[in-house]
């Protein structure tokens, strides 16, 4: 049975794969939730694939209103993700959320296939970073390192 649950977002191994946790209880009052032991979804929480992590952006802290059912073997304990049905990023304006940044630089590859797009020095001298935020520079999935 698929019914709709409400978690934040908890990323593991460099976004492969993440779990939906239940929602700190400030965000829970606020968001109009049952007390968490009247919550259905044990403490696990609700297992999400790499797949819906890349398709919605999903980064830690993520508030996530999603379809969700019990585990289909005896093996899982978390839940089930069926689908996101909408995401509420942690810290940022909702006008803001879609916004994208640019950064010219080099990029610094590590062993397991990821890496970081590091600015340029004359860059990071001349002041020429269109956001603070990018001053250590980005990271780089292994799925958009090897594209």
């Amino acid at each position: 049975k698929v019914m709709e649950w409400t978690g934040q977002m908890e990323l593991w191994r460099m976004g492969s794969h993440g779990f939906l946790r239940h929602l700190p209880e400030p965000l829970r009052q606020e968001a109009g939730l049952p007390d968490r032991d009247e919550d259905p979804v044990p403490p696990d929480g609700v297992w999400v694939p790499g797949e819906f992590i890349m398709r919605h952006g999903l980064l830690d802290g993520d508030m996530v209103r999603a379809s969700v059912m019990k585990p289909r073997t005896i093996k899982g304990r978390s839940f089930e993700l069926v689908d996101v049905l909408e995401v509420t990023k942690r810290g940022v304006d909702p006008d803001e959320a879609t916004e994208h940044l640019a950064l010219a630089g080099w990029y610094e590859p590590y062993k397991l296939g990821y890496g970081f797009v590091r600015p340029f020095e004359e860059d990071l001298q001349n002041g020429d970073l269109q956001h603070e935020c990018l001053r250590q520079g980005a990271y780089i999935s292994k799925q958009l390192a090897t594209r």
